[in-house]
């Protein structure tokens, strides 16, 4: 799934690697040329253990909505039945 804060920051949830994906445009707007990041989780280790960053797992995330404030990402575990949130 894929979601655009209001400030053009892009987060997306890799459901094959277990990591929440987050890029940010650079100043023309080109997400080419912006920065990738791990957001949260732990690339190939799918488990659903809360923490920060890194800390964080998830097991198979799909669903994933900024808030309009920009201050949080909600991720959804449809096989754990679980909402995750992610603060910024």
């Amino acid at each position: 799934a894929i979601t655009i804060a209001a400030d053009g920051t892009l987060y997306y949830t890799d459901f094959t690697t277990f990591v929440v994906v987050k890029i940010v445009p650079d100043a023309e707007g080109d997400y080419s040329k912006g920065k990738i990041s791990i957001l949260a989780g732990l690339p190939y280790n799918n488990a659903v253990v809360n923490g920060k960053s890194d800390a964080a797992k998830f097991k198979y995330p799909s669903g994933i909505e900024v808030s309009p404030d920009g201050k949080k990402v909600y991720v959804s575990e449809p096989t754990g039945y679980v909402l995750r949130q992610i603060e910024l």
